[in-house]
């Protein structure tokens, strides 16, 4: 991260597990790691190599600025007593030779490595290791073919700071990275987030800096500080380079509150161009302010007089300029029934004579 010019963020290590619960008590671990099988197999040491290659120590001291390396590996495990410990090693610098020099490998057994066989063209020096016989005399032994993995250990002290002050403090971690179908990825899940924290809508602190406004950005700028969205910035295809520098130099921020933090990002056209496709994803709104139609009082839309005429139906209109049908036996408006010589049935709306009481269709009162 540091290399690709992302903050002040190194790579300090690796961290992995093998936490196994017993067959008769889930509660409790099995006991894998001890003096009697290994502590690192041959596979995870000849990895912490490469990966101590990969991130040596600077120095002034060494003619090629870089000595060592400083990258530890930390194995979460299971204790005798079934609980959790953490083991911290690293390998040896004659370790990470002979792995650069491709000439130890993994062994089928774990707490061995196996020393390659030299090859026509290929010379393979003559490695030996020290150990105790069975007499308790220390001699001196050939490692070929095999050694034990222990003599490539250097162990590690370790410990838990009383008072963390961690680098990354997001209160709503995005998805973790290599986890599909528990945890997933995705430019749908930074989006909805986005959406969901208002990004699109969050202005520079020269255009507003009222109260609400300095509590967006400081929001945002809090969400900023995860160390999976920092890393899952470089999948964004509408962000370039600039623009996740400017990202990591606010997620590794001391201080997030600062109310112009976030200046330099939104004003980059990275970033600008994914507000607006956040805005596009956002809930959808009403195509177009168009006036609103009346309401009645039933609680429903009136029905438009150009469908009503259509319908053949009498329209009134309202005090609020909409319009509502008028039924043929209200007189009010000097219907139909004013002076005509038919009665509208009320429940059938068959049209009866005038002296008729009843409703010749559905016999029920007219009245």
């Amino acid at each position: 991260m540091q290399k690709a010019g992302r903050g002040n963020v190194q790579v300090i290590g690796q961290i992995f597990t093998d936490l196994t619960p017993r067959p008769d008590d889930r509660s409790k671990l099995v006991y894998k790691r001890h003096a009697q099988s290994f502590f690192m197999s041959g596979l995870e040491a000849t990895f912490a190599a490469k990966m101590q290659a990969e991130h040596p120590t600077s120095t002034k001291s060494s003619r090629t600025g870089e000595y060592g390396s400083r990258f530890v590996t930390v194995i979460v495990t299971g204790t005798e007593e079934g609980s959790i410990d953490m083991q911290s090693f690293q390998v040896s610098e004659q370790a990470v030779a002979m792995v650069q020099a491709d000439m130890v490998v993994p062994s089928r057994e774990p707490q061995t490595v196996i020393v390659r066989k030299e090859t026509e063209g290929r010379y393979i020096p003559e490695v030996f290791y020290r150990s105790k016989n069975q007499y308790g005399i220390e001699v001196k032994e050939s490692a070929k073919p095999t050694f034990p993995v222990d003599f490539l250990l250097v162990n590690i002290t370790h410990g838990f700071p009383l008072r963390p002050s961690p680098l990354f403090r997001s209160s709503d971690p995005f998805p973790i990275e290599n986890r599909l179908g528990i945890e997933n990825q995705s430019s749908e899940v930074l989006i909805s987030r986005l959406s969901q924290l208002g990004a699109s809508s969050v202005a520079p602190s020269p255009l507003d800096n009222s109260f609400s406004s300095r509590q967006a950005r400081e929001k945002l700028a809090r969400w900023f500080s995860d160390w999976h969205l920092l890393a899952y910035w470089s999948q964004v295809g509408f962000l370039g380079p600039e623009d996740i520098k400017q990202i990591a130099r606010i997620a590794t921020s001391p201080n997030l509150e600062e109310p112009s933090i976030l200046d330099p990002l939104l004003e980059r056209e990275g970033w600008q161009t994914l507000m607006a496709v956040v805005s596009e994803s956002g809930p959808s709104k009403p195509s177009g302010p168009g006036p609103a139609r009346p309401i009645d009082n039933d609680g429903f839309e009136e029905i438009p007089p150009e469908l009503l005429d259509e319908m053949g139906m009498d329209v009134d209109q309202t005090s609020g300029g909409g319009s509502r049908p008028r039924s043929r036996l209200d007189t009010s408006a000097g219907g139909p029934t004013g002076g005509s010589a038919t009665k509208i049935c009320p429940h059938c709306t068959f049209e009866n004579s005038a002296s008729a009481v009843d409703c010749d269709v559905c016999g029920l009162p007219l009245v």
